[in-house]
């Protein structure tokens, strides 16, 4: 999150301009600024990386005008730049203006005006769209009035609803208080490129106390031939849906269905034929079957069909704009609908996308062995990856689709189902197990449950996200994994072996050896494993890397109630290690007296905290019913990936025995004791720490039921110095994990 100071200049307005190859119209735009008759101004120029001459214009207007600030940043997108203006700002009010348009010159003078007089934190004004020297001017605020108490739901529902009569969700339009961005630390998203405008307007709505509108055309839009929406957008549908997900997650319950749902659910059918269009668009790696084929995949979610369901029975000005394309969509005339933009953007033989087709072949890779979103740390995997390499396309291969998309996987990715899997009576499904057990032979039920990712692959680079596997000494390799990776090489594929642990026992087995040298790339999360895999030869391509989901974001929600952040112990516990443990019990026998100490000896509360849905609860529910009438200990419910770590990174301390658990703690520098069973959680350990001892628990070691209470004792006696320690180590740490995504990148280079 950006850090805006508090220190302000009382009457100034920040003008942020992110500038990126904009010579052509850069010029016109900053004589409109200048040119205010609101003198008391200045005008933040942050250029994204330019590769014309944006960058020389900017430095003669610097010099030219005094209230001219130039800053220059590698390419990293307008919402970046928009947010590195905002963090240089000094001004009481701060606007936002693009390079390619221009303002009225009584436009700030305007706004402020309208600001002081109604104290408002949000002003709004109106814009006409100019092509060809043509304008053309519409009031979005028909019909609202400055005192209106409904005026908040009139403005979301607005710019919700695509229709013609919608409000525009441009940050360039509106005037905001600085005072918005400190109490609610508002940001453009980074990872977001395609509507994280509309986003940000709606979260200053949703955030603001008083609202004012300006109905004067303040904003002078031009529609640009050259602009990059009129090219293919990669992700747009994920960053359209993430959009409409925080809409109907943040908005729905506090102001009403029937204010957000209909705008959500006429935005969600209009994204889809946005998303069919886009893939039509020059610059389309897809052909014309592939664009087909993914406008029915969009069209199955359960979310889309719902969509075109209200689209079409309700009546509406966005049903009659857009009736012919959702009636090739609801009679599955998909092509018709492709054909249709495939002509309009002259892409239907499709030469050029063609050839970058092939360019960028290796630039959509498949993610599998993944079970389910249930398991968050799987979760996180999944979207710590997608947020490091945001170029690739990626296509997930799931044994539960259902639940990825319950979670909102299906927002960011394309999720498929793996296969089919066997049914109980299912006649292949005794010898498929007797092949298995008894001759080692896992083909039948690859074929059967891995079936989709093995026929034709559309992808040169499979990432399995399934590297624990390889650290459960106890249990027999899973020869289904071997068998996926050698018939994908087969294929031609290349194969990642992705954030893995690998006991160093496993190593002896010529068969593992054998498969691990398969692999195009392996990356090891931890040093124990990194040594034990180069001391076994396996070194072709082999690299430390931490664990993906150390990047992963922390997303706050309502906390429980009696949740109290500075006074509360997190606790997790997994089902596994009570498989490893030294005699029957003993580990929740030690469980349930550290509960009894911390309740007794502390002011501290304890919240549990499942990170496996299903697996975790049955073993907590043992842990919270002997003291759920204390008042003093929570049972979490069950969330996301990132809420789940927006919880752990409020706790004071924590106790983790699920890995993904302790690396969301160590990343949001909570102060940690691990109860481990393996490998993992000693590696991660000795590399943040330099050393697993106090920091780890193995569950083999407990024998007496106080065990546990003296190893949170170091850490009570140790947690300032811990923290520190943390403090001082993540930044680095959570950065090389990006070391990663670097190899996949030159893996795909190469692949090219």
């Amino acid at each position: 999150m950006i850090q805006i100071s508090e220190e302000f200049q009382k009457g100034l307005v920040s003008v942020c301009v992110p500038v990126y190859n904009a010579e052509k119209t850069l010029q016109e735009c900053l004589e409109s600024l200048v040119d205010q008759t609101y003198r008391q101004m200045e005008i933040i120029l942050i250029d994204d990386g330019s590769t014309d001459s944006s960058p020389e214009i900017c430095r003669r207007y610097a010099k030219r005008d005094r209230r001219i600030r130039f800053i220059r940043q590698k390419n990293a997108g307008v919402g970046a730049a928009r947010n590195a203006g905002i963090q240089a700002s000094r001004g009481e009010f701060i606007a936002f203006a693009d390079a390619d348009d221009w303002v009225s010159k009584d436009m700030f003078r305007r706004l402020i005006q309208d600001a002081v007089s109604s104290r408002s934190q949000l002003v709004f004004c109106n814009f006409a769209m100019v092509k060809e020297n043509r304008q053309t001017r519409r009031d979005q605020f028909r019909g609202m009035k400055e005192q209106d108490p409904q005026i908040k739901r009139k403005l979301l529902s607005g710019i919700l609803s695509p229709s013609e009569r919608n409000i525009m969700g441009s940050s360039c339009t509106v005037l905001i208080s600085r005072e918005l961005f400190i109490k609610h630390g508002i940001q453009f998203s980074e990872t977001i490129k395609m509507s994280e405008d509309m986003l940000f307007v709606l979260q200053c709505v949703d955030a603001a106390e008083r609202i004012s509108i300006n109905r004067e055309f303040l904003y002078f839009y031009r529609d640009n031939p050259g602009s990059v929406t009129r090219n293919y957008i990669q992700n747009m549908w994920p960053d359209m849906m993430a959009v409409l997900e925080w809409s109907r997650k943040n908005l729905s319950a506090k102001y009403g269905r029937a204010c957000v749902d209909e705008g959500i659910r006429a935005s969600t059918a209009n994204a889809l034929i946005l998303a069919a269009a886009n893939t039509c668009k020059k610059g389309t790696p897809l052909g014309l079957f592939r664009r087909i084929r993914y406008c029915r995949e969009l069209k199955r979610l359960p979310i889309v069909q719902e969509a075109l369901h209200s689209a079409w029975k309700k009546r509406s000005s966005f049903r009659r704009n857009v009736r012919p394309q959702i009636l090739c969509v609801k009679l599955n005339a998909d092509w018709l609908l492709i054909l249709y933009h495939s002509i309009k953007h002259r892409t239907l033989l499709n030469r050029s996308a063609k050839k970058e087709s092939v360019d960028n072949f290796g630039k959509t890779a498949a993610l599998y062995f993944h079970a389910s979103s249930k398991n968050h740390g799987c979760e996180a995997i999944i979207r710590s990856t997608a947020q490091m390499l945001t170029d690739f396309s990626f296509i997930l291969f799931s044994d539960h689709p259902e639940d990825d998309r319950s979670y909102g996987i299906d927002r960011i990715l394309r999720v498929r189902a793996a296969g089919k899997p066997f049914c109980q009576y299912d006649p292949a499904r005794l010898p498929a197990g007797i092949l298995m057990k008894v001759l080692g032979n896992a083909g039948m039920k690859c074929a059967k449950v891995y079936g989709n990712l093995l026929r034709n692959p559309d992808f040169k680079i499979a990432i399995s996200v399934g590297g624990d596997n390889y650290c459960y000494p106890r249990y027999r390799y899973p020869l289904i994994l071997r068998t996926l990776n050698r018939r994908l090489n087969q294929k031609g594929v290349q194969t990642v072996l992705w954030g893995c642990s690998i006991e160093p026992k496993l190593l002896k087995d010529p068969d593992i050896l054998r498969d691990l040298n398969r692999y195009s790339l392996i990356t090891a999360r931890e040093s124990i494993t990194y040594r034990a895999l180069l001391n076994a030869r396996i070194c072709k391509n082999t690299k430390l890397c931490p664990d993906p989901a150390f990047l992963l974001q922390a997303r706050k929600h309502p906390l429980p109630p009696g949740f109290d952040e500075t006074h509360m112990i997190g606790i997790n516990v997994s089902p596994l290690i009570l498989e490893y443990e030294s005699s029957k019990g003993i580990t929740l026998r030690n469980y349930l007296s550290l509960i009894r100490f911390i309740l007794a000896s502390t002011d501290f509360q304890v919240a549990l905290i499942p990170h496996v849905v299903e697996a975790d609860l049955k073993v907590m529910k043992n842990l919270y019913e002997p003291f759920q009438d204390t008042g003093r200990v929570v049972l979490v419910e069950d969330h996301n990936c990132m809420e789940l770590k927006g919880c752990i990174a409020r706790c004071r301390m924590m106790l983790c025995a699920r890995t993904h658990a302790s690396i969301a703690a160590y990343s949001s520098c909570v102060p940690t004791l691990v109860v481990g069973y393996s490998v993992k959680s000693s590696g991660i350990a000795k590399d943040i720490f330099g050393t697993d001892k106090h920091y780890v628990v193995p569950v083999q070691s407990l024998r007496k039921s106080s065990d546990l209470v003296h190893a949170f004792k170091w850490l009570m006696n140790k947690e300032n110095s811990i923290r520190a320690r943390l403090q001082n180590v993540m930044p680095d740490y959570c950065a090389r994990a990006l070391d990663a995504a670097k190899e996949i990148e030159k893996l795909a280079g190469e692949r090219s």
